[in-house]
């Protein structure tokens, strides 16, 4: 099963964005996205709502809700 940063990692390189340019995009540090899509760290719900913004794909897409986004 897909877990939320491969989800996150996987509409982030279909929208050719570094992970820099998103973290620009929704205002966290670029660690934070290598955290996010590793595994390590776990976006807060204020962050998942600016991922799902900036990506262009729903919540329950990026949280393993559905397969489709």
């Amino acid at each position: 099963m897909i877990e939320l940063g491969e989800r996150i990692k996987e509409k982030r390189i279909s929208l050719e964005l570094s992970q820099k340019q998103l973290s620009e995009l929704i205002g966290v540090h670029q660690t934070s996205i290598s955290q996010y899509e590793s595994g390590e760290k776990t976006p807060s719900i204020e962050v998942l709502i600016k991922l799902v913004k900036a990506l262009d794909t729903t919540a329950d897409y990026l949280l393993c809700l559905t397969e489709f986004d």
